[in-house]
């Protein structure tokens, strides 16, 4: 409300009523007045009832109370345009806006200012308190008006200096209570527990040299399980600062020039307001230094104890799991700090929780009782009639404890049985298979023709002999059988030796079973000597070689070298061009221009075969082969043929023959030789010699021409029918003449 807006008072309803500036405030008719609410009836906004609610949020001046015994009831209305004050010199108004009410507008018209009012409620009616003195109005501070927001009410600064009136006079009593406690503890100080209000310097201090000298004294008795250990702080080396103690007592409060006013008025009225400690060593200094040593002292952690194997003694070492303990220090520290902080003997007890053992006792007793049981006895393996026996020794490196959730078992290292097993004595279960074979009861004969000539397959009875399957230790399989004793906790068990099935089974060997001669030859020597001997023994070798359809032999690979440890004897052979004497198996080249000579007219596939370096008058031009196992010289044939090859040979004292018999598939070999040419002059090669007295000579070897030969293989019918042309150049045969130098 502005400077020239009037404020009218209306003593019939102990109101003031205010009109816009520049605007008197109209005159009101008397209000009906009823229980403490006066209703104008002139009022353009009541409603047809003659008692109105003011809103629930309408706020009084000065604040309002209940609507019993001294309580006000307010109500707004809207001022007309002839209101005016009564009994009111100026507006009630000053310019501070902080403390001025806020007018409210109500309705379109912007003249139009709405009015609240208070009316003191009490016993005896309406009352009148406030500025309203001034008229001889009962004064109220339950008077509220809703004015223009610009306006200020004048008597706002006097609300304003009451908090500043009760600062100066609590600000007095505090500078007061400082001057009266001078040299003593202000109320509200406590130190180390104990009320130090109005106490002086010496009386704090000796209540603080009673209480450390008490704590220093006192033992409190502390047992875990059955240890019992005593703690004094005084041993402990606990002191107390007294005198810094005393210091900060009488100085609490006195901070400022007059400390803090709110706590001094706290402190009066019996609360604490300063709590002193006591200076120097707190009482729980060294504590967990104390309890850490209990703890390590009588913790112990639960073990799982052990089981271990001797495998050198055949022995199994083991200890027992134990049980654990774990003391719950942290469990009594605080009733520990606050028995020696109250300076009495005392006793004090630490729950010791026993920890079970890690494993079970029984489980290791298993473990134990197991392990001795495997070194106790040998693994026996029977097969058949026999039996393979393992000794503890043997098994003791294989053996080994391991860790299970339940604690430990034993176990077993199959890797390092089966090496065990896999060392030969098995070996001696071994049964080697025999394939079929065959004999031949008749169908052979002569064939000798060294120029061209044809051979015809012949019917020859061949039978059967049958072969059998043989028998082999498998250590896999005894390692098994090994292992699942071990686990069932047995020595003894059997098993199965493999069966080895042979290369030619009986049934393969009478599908393949040969009807005819498919080829065959004759080749001839003189009697005796070494020479003859080698043929016989390598030919005996030979004989009866089977070879099932597909199948192929090699006289090196399959017989092996012509060495002295199979018995073959030294005799002559070609070296370098010379026919020597002294090479051990040798002779044996005739046999291999026999065989190679049966194979050619036998119409089989020969993969492998050379001639001599010079002509042999015993054997055909070019048609003949020779023998060298260290110059990979071979006899090597393939089995083209539907049925099996058997290649049988047969000697006398002077010859020396080969057959081989299959299935006649219809196939017939001619062999069309050549005539030589192109001849070679031989040379003569003189040479001295030891051997050869001196001045003597002798021929050596003589000489011969050498010159090339072709030859044809015609094969009619059968499934290998065609031609084939070979041609070979012999070397000439030098003359050797010696001259003795002995």
């Amino acid at each position: 409300m502005g400077h020239g807006e009037g404020v009218r008072y209306d003593r019939g309803c102990s109101r003031f009523v205010a009109a816009p500036s520049g605007r008197t405030p109209p005159a009101l008719p008397p209000p009906t007045c009823h229980d403490g609410t006066c209703v104008h009836d002139d009022d353009p906004n009541a409603p047809g009832d003659a008692t109105r609610d003011l809103p629930p949020d309408t706020t009084p001046l000065f604040g309002g109370r209940s609507a019993s015994a001294g309580a006000t009831t307010t109500r707004p209305r809207d001022l007309g345009p002839d209101d005016q004050p009564a009994d009111v010199e100026g507006p009630v108004m000053h310019d501070d806006a902080s403390t001025r009410p806020q007018a409210a507008t109500t309705g379109t018209d912007p003249d139009a200012t709405t009015v609240v009012e208070t009316v003191p409620t009490t016993d005896a009616g309406p009352t009148v308190v406030g500025d309203r003195a001034a008229s001889g109005v009962p004064p109220t501070d339950d008077v509220v008006i809703d004015h223009d927001p610009d306006e200020q009410p004048r008597w706002g600064w006097r609300l304003a200096a009451v908090p500043v009136v009760v600062l100066l006079v609590a600000a007095a009593w505090v500078g007061w209570l400082f001057a009266e406690r001078a040299g003593e503890a202000m109320p509200g100080v406590t130190v180390e527990g104990f009320d130090a209000s109005g106490m002086t310097g010496d009386e704090i201090s000796s209540r603080l040299d009673d209480i450390v000298a008490t704590r220093r004294d006192a033992t409190v008795t502390v047992t875990a399980g059955d240890a019992v250990y005593d703690y004094q702080l005084g041993e402990q080396g606990y002191d107390a600062d007294v005198a810094a103690t005393v210091d900060r007592a009488l100085s609490s409060g006195r901070d400022g020039p007059f400390g803090s006013v709110v706590t001094h008025v706290e402190a009066s009225r019996g609360q604490t307001a300063w709590n002193i400690d006591l200076a120097g060593i707190s009482v729980d200094r060294d504590v967990d230094d104390f309890l850490a040593r209990i703890d390590e002292e009588i913790d112990v952690p639960a073990t799982a104890g052990s089981v271990t194997i001797d495998a050198e003694n055949l022995a199994v070492d083991s200890e027992v799991p134990q049980p654990g303990a774990d003391a719950k220090v942290d469990t009594v520290r605080a009733e520990l700090v606050r028995l020696l902080g109250t300076g009495q003997d005392g006793d004090l007890a630490i729950p010791v929780e026993t920890l079970p053992p890690l494993v079970e006792p029984a489980n290791v007793q298993a473990a134990v009782e197991r392990a001795t049981a495997v070194l106790a006895d040998s693994y026996v393996l029977v097969t058949g009639n026999d039996s393979l026996t393992i000794d503890p020794s043997e098994v003791a490196p294989s053996l080994s404890i391991v860790e299970t959730d339940d604690g430990y078992d034993v176990a077993l290292d199959r890797h390092g049985i089966r090496h065990v097993l896999a060392d030969g004595r098995g070996d001696r279960f071994a049964v080697s298979p025999k394939s079929a074979s065959y004999t031949v009861v008749n169908g052979y004969r002569t064939f000798d023709e060294k120029g061209s000539a044809t051979f015809d397959p012949s019917p020859a009875r061949v039978d059967v002999v049958e072969g059998r399957t043989g028998r082999a230790f498998n250590p896999d399989v005894a390692t098994d059988l090994l292992v699942s004793l071990f686990d069932a906790g047995e020595h003894r068990g059997e098993f199965d030796l493999d069966v080895v099935a042979p290369s030619f089974s009986n049934e393969e060997a009478r599908d393949a079973r040969p009807d005819a001669l498919l080829g065959t030859f004759t080749t001839y020597h003189e009697a005796g000597g070494n020479r003859v001997f080698n043929i016989h023994l390598l030919a005996d070798l030979i004989a009866g070689e089977v070879l099932p359809p597909g199948d192929d032999f090699s006289v090196n690979r399959d017989i092996g070298d012509r060495n002295e440890e199979k018995g073959f004897r030294p005799a002559g052979a070609i070296k370098e061009g010379e026919i020597i004497d002294d090479d051990v198996g040798g002779g044996v080249s005739q046999l291999a221009t026999t065989f190679y000579n049966a194979a050619f007219f036998a119409g089989i596939d020969v993969l492998s075969w050379k001639p001599h370096s010079l002509p042999i008058d015993r054997y055909p031009l070019a048609r003949e082969a020779t023998f060298s196992y260290s110059g990979g010289l071979d006899i090597h044939i393939l089995n083209d043929t539907p049925g099996a090859l058997v290649v049988e040979t047969s000697y006398t004292s002077t010859s020396i023959t080969v057959s081989i018999f299959g299935q006649d598939d219809g196939r017939e070999v001619t062999a069309r030789m050549g005539e030589p040419y192109d001849y070679e002059d031989f040379e003569v090669i003189r040479r001295t010699s030891d051997e050869t007295p001196s001045g003597q000579t002798r021929t050596v070897q003589t000489g011969g021409e050498g010159f090339t030969v072709d030859y044809e293989r015609i094969i009619r019918g059968g499934n290998s029918a065609g031609r084939e042309e070979f041609s070979w150049a012999y070397s000439p045969k030098p003359t050797i003449i010696e001259t003795g130098s002995g």
